[in-house]
């Protein structure tokens, strides 16, 4: 879902979207969220208004690394 919206936070998220999470509350999803954090997959945005969510630019890209070689 933060793929989807490019920020997921608790000013932003609908309810159908936290239905689709299977969850009432943008609190209860925090969890997971940070644990991709912690996997480096989303980075916490730093703000004072909302908790925000982001991909890290590696995931956002839809075109492969040219600088990475198999």
């Amino acid at each position: 879902m933060v793929l989807e919206k490019g920020v997921l936070d608790d000013d932003s998220v609908t309810l159908a979207e936290l239905e689709r999470l299977k969850v009432e509350t943008f609190n209860e999803i925090l969890p997971r969220l940070d644990k991709l954090v912690e996997f480096d997959l989303l980075r916490r945005l730093p703000t004072e208004r909302a908790t925000a969510y982001a991909p890290l630019p590696l995931l956002e890209s839809d075109s492969p690394n040219p600088d990475v070689q198999d």
